[in-house]
């Protein structure tokens, strides 16, 4: 009998049953999300130190970027590592991270054993080099492929080969098919090699737009951040499929019709300052970030703005937008409110990582519609001149575009003024669609005011004039005509008796578009 306990087929058994509860127990925790968070952030502050320190690198001049690099890095992995570990078992995202996130304390491993191992010491970990490394697939094959001064480490193998072995035995518990997982533990490998591979994929990236890649890290960095907004979408979706679907339901026409809006505002301060310093805008490595950043951050601070407005204006949505979120309580309130902060949180990434000048003027964009929606405040019970906040963001963001190109503010006078006039008086159109509500809810806008036809007859004209003035950017017939042609139309389609949105929106953006093809075959005609 004592024998038969010993057996190693019952102790296998006994082994995989421990762990097996050990592993619904950190799944099932009540202990706060936030502890393994923490967790995983501190297991890869102590796994930077230690590499940092014993070779040298924490007394660089730039190890503050290359620092932010790392913490990119792992973050980076530990989402795909997640998100991978779920089509493995089909657990949800919050279990699956229980156990992903304490598991990097495996980091460690990595500095003690080039520590440990003086052979090993004239090794160190690194990104895998276009120009010293050649054979990527015979890598992928051979486990890393032959050692190198820099790249795949002896210790850094070893730690990469435990790492598989427990994610076999954690694929293995949880679904008991064999080929299962040893599949997905062979895509976990393809996964890490991968990452070990960033400077092959980052100077693809480049020559799609004709640019040649710096392969140092703060442009790697820039290019996970560019890939953190997918892999995030993609991570939110597993985490919460009916609150992604109430979301992209509720932005997609209010959100991408205003988000259209800001980037075209964006382009034409990009136009604008091509002209007056007489220089055509180019792609360089140096700007490419810095655009793609800008237009994500705009995207992102445009959806924060609609998701904090939707939580003031739910006694007027109920009236006008019943459909919304924060009306039907499709998405629970504090879930909306968690996912707002962040929105902004990535509004704020985006725009940092741009540059702080963009930051400064994203946080104020933010800041003019925070005070236009939310109380105390709530500067849209203002009548007509509430608008200038609105207008005022349009020219936030033009000066974005014109700083991105021109690295000045200098924006002609005339501009301003034709945006704090014209713009804010044609900006009240906002309103008419939600009269039924603003009257309800007392709201002074100019449709309760005189009336939802005589504003309409206001508003139309508001529209006439704002085209109108539109001439000073060139005094060619044609333009003029165009210019004054779609100043009618927008009066028409503000004025029909059954008003939609859309269309004036619309064609707003065409003419918009047309403005700065314009411009642009005017003053740069090659």
């Amino acid at each position: 009998m004592k024998g038969q306990l010993h057996h190693p087929s019952i102790m296998l058994r006994r082994i995989s049953q421990k762990i097996k509860t050990t592993l619904s127990w950190i799944e099932n925790t009540p202990l706060p999300f936030s502890y393994f968070l923490l967790t995983f952030v501190f297991a890869i502050t102590l796994r930077n130190f230690l590499e940092a320190y014993f070779t040298g690198e924490i007394q660089d001049a730039n190890f503050s970027s290359t620092l932010f690099h790392y913490y990119i890095f792992y973050v980076f992995l530990a989402m795909t590592l997640v998100i991978l570990c779920h089509y493995a078992t089909r657990e949800t995202v919050v279990k699956i991270s229980r156990i992903i996130l304490p598991s990097f304390l495996i980091l460690i491993l990595n500095p003690i054993l080039s520590l440990a191992v003086p052979a090993w010491r004239s090794f160190s970990t690194g990104y895998a080099f276009p120009d010293t490394h050649h054979n990527l697939l015979y890598g992928f094959l051979t486990f890393f492929g032959p050692l190198y001064p820099s790249g795949a480490s002896p210790a850094m193998r070893v730690e990469i080969g435990l790492a598989l072995i427990l994610i076999f035995i954690y694929f293995h518990i949880k679904k008991h098919l064999l080929l299962r997982s040893l599949l997905f533990t062979f895509l976990t490998y393809t996964v890490i090699y991968s990452y070990g591979c960033v400077p092959f994929m980052f100077d693809s990236f480049m020559r799609v737009f004709g640019l040649k890649a710096e392969l140092l890290l703060p442009p790697m960095t820039n290019f996970y951040l560019l890939c953190f907004f997918p892999l995030g979408v993609w991570l939110f979706y597993l985490y919460d499929r009916k609150s992604f679907h109430e979301i992209l339901k509720d932005a997609r026409w209010t959100t991408l019709l205003r988000f259209l809006h800001y980037e075209m505002m964006f382009a034409f301060g990009i136009v604008l300052s091509e002209i007056l310093y007489e220089k055509p805008m180019r792609l360089t490595s140096e700007n490419l970030f810095p655009l793609i950043f800008s237009i994500l951050a705009i995207f992102f601070a445009c959806l924060y703005s609609l998701m904090t407005n939707n939580s003031a204006d739910q006694d007027i949505d109920v009236v006008t937008n019943h459909q919304k979120p924060s009306v039907t309580k499709s998405i629970d309130p504090i879930t909306y409110h968690a996912i707002s902060w962040s929105v902004l949180g990535l509004a704020v990434l985006y725009s940092w990582a741009a540059g702080v000048i963009y930051l400064f003027l994203i946080l104020l964009f933010i800041g003019n519609y925070f005070l236009y929606s939310m109380p105390p405040i709530r500067f849209k019970r203002v009548p007509f001149f509430s608008k200038i906040l609105i207008s005022l963001n349009c020219l936030v963001i033009i000066l974005l575009g014109y700083y991105f190109h021109g690295g000045h503010f200098d924006v002609p006078l005339n501009v301003v003024g034709f945006f704090l006039l014209w713009v804010t008086a044609a900006l009240n159109f906002i309103d008419l669609k939600d009269y039924e509500g603003d009257k309800k809810a007392g709201i002074k806008t100019l449709p309760v005011i005189f009336g939802l036809e005589k504003s309409k007859i206001i508003i139309g004209i508001f529209f006439l004039m704002a085209y109108g003035q539109t001439i000073w950017i060139s005094k060619r017939i044609e333009f003029c005509l165009l210019m004054v042609g779609v100043g009618i139309v927008q009066y028409f389609l503000i004025n029909r008796k059954n008003y939609n949105e859309k269309p004036v929106f619309i064609v707003y953006l065409l003419s918009m578009l047309a403005l700065i093809i314009f411009i642009r075959r005017i003053y740069f005609p090659a």
